[in-house]
């Protein structure tokens, strides 16, 4: 049996350097927890209906309110539903949108009488289903707004814009329609990521 001698340093430097690895190990210095994804807020799904209510339907000095949480404050994983309005600083036309996480495996399709008998028709040539209720003319004698809705389901996500001219006919082009299809989509999928 052969004996090495090995210089009081080293030795010193290898017990602290084991001492640190030991220590290191039972705090878990170097292992990495997932954290958990901060959760959706408010503002994620009314910033693109902002835009849209800026650049595409150009509603002067528009702003945003939102109704319910502060817009930096995390959704509810419940189904309640939070708000945001759109409003400009002239003009008869406004916005309001919706957000709310539906109920475990609930899709929008399972009540198709409820849309029917809302008025609400599937709006194709988008990147997820989307319904419309198209109310933008004034056809009957007790209507005295031009409405257009717009409902979608992304994920557990519902998503629910309505654009309203308070003094008659809503007069936005059927192109317009069709991006702020696009806006409660990207909105609502904001929300779903």
């Amino acid at each position: 049996m052969t004996t090495h001698r090995i210089p009081h340093r080293t030795v010193q430097v290898t017990a602290i350097a084991l001492t640190a690895i030991s220590i290191a190990s039972a705090v878990g210095c170097g292992r990495s927890t997932p954290a958990e994804p901060p959760p959706h807020t408010l503002s994620q799904f009314c910033a693109p209906l902002l835009q849209y209510f800026d650049r595409d339907l150009k509603l002067e000095n528009v702003k945003l309110t939102t109704l319910g949480i502060a817009d930096k404050k995390g959704l509810n994983d419940s189904t309640t539903s939070e708000n945001c309005s759109f409003s400009g600083s002239s003009g008869t036309v406004n916005g309001s949108a919706w957000i709310n996480r539906l109920s475990d495996n609930a899709k929008l399709t399972n009540s198709p009488q409820w849309f029917k008998d809302q008025g609400y028709k599937p709006l194709p040539g988008h990147s997820a289903d989307i319904w419309i209720n198209d109310s933008r003319t004034i056809t009957q004698p007790i209507q005295k707004k031009g409405t257009l809705d717009l409902i979608t389901q992304v994920g557990v996500w519902q998503g629910h814009i309505e654009i309203v001219d308070d003094a008659g006919p809503l007069a936005i082009t059927d192109e317009q329609v069709g991006k702020a299809a696009d806006a409660i989509i990207a909105a609502t999928t904001a929300v779903d990521r």
